[in-house]
């Protein structure tokens, strides 16, 4: 880390922090914890977890009458990492690219990932709500297979049920301090490259389109609710 200069402006002298820094995503995610995005992370961010390799470079505007208007300015470049929220069930594993972070919130352009057991994109975003709420937003795009779909939902087999299909899929993360709305996944499915073999009209061929949406609400301890709007 270097500090190259601490001036004086209208509001105060101002520590200037340039820092360069390689090691795991772990140890980034627990300063993100602690910078001035806890107030956008909030408590619930403590369910999350991060590992594998990371090297971040970071710059901090610290006025020093009060450090709590820190202004925070980094990338993350994250090499076959992953992200995991155990109580949830949730996993991104061997994720690549670069992370975006403020004193507002993360985002980036392009993330590459495996998630429902199929490599995906992934984008991320912070967004506010109309009740002021700060929002976590990663929308994934992908492939995965219905043995992939039913262990992630949990739900019994169908040996009715067979192959593969594309998929669209957002997560909202609300974590903030004061904002009790789940945090919710979404992941919606024309079902092209699934067959349903059952009498009509419940069954399907495998190049027919049959929209489906699943919905789930997450609290602290895992999913609690589970919707399903299927056409």
């Amino acid at each position: 880390a270097s500090i190259p200069r601490l001036t004086g402006q209208k509001g105060g002298p101002i520590l200037h922090v340039n820092a360069d820094a390689a090691g795991s995503f772990a140890d980034i995610f627990s300063f993100l914890k602690e910078s001035p995005l806890k107030a956008i992370l909030g408590n619930n961010v403590n369910q999350f977890s991060g590992q594998g390799p990371a090297s971040t470079h970071l710059k901090l505007l610290i006025p020093l009458d009060h450090a709590d208007h820190t202004q925070v300015d980094g990338d993350t470049t994250l090499k076959q990492a992953s992200f995991q929220v155990p109580s949830w069930k949730l996993a991104f594993n061997q994720v690549q690219g670069t992370l975006h972070f403020t004193e507002n919130g993360l985002s980036s352009t392009r993330l590459s990932t495996y998630f429902l057991g199929f490599p995906t994109t992934a984008s991320l975003q912070t967004v506010s709500t109309p009740q002021h709420h700060t929002v976590i937003q990663v929308n994934v795009a992908g492939q995965t297979s219905v043995n992939q779909l039913v262990k992630f939902l949990n739900t019994p087999a169908f040996p009715q049920l067979s192959g593969q299909t594309a998929y669209q899929a957002q997560l909202n993360l609300h974590a903030g301090k004061k904002d009790r709305t789940p945090s919710t996944l979404t992941i919606e499915s024309a079902l092209k490259g699934i067959k349903i073999d059952l009498p009509a009209p419940l069954g399907k061929t495998a190049t027919a389109a049959a929209p489906l949406s699943v919905h789930l609400n997450f609290t602290q301890h895992g999913p609690m609710n589970v919707y399903f709007n299927h056409q």
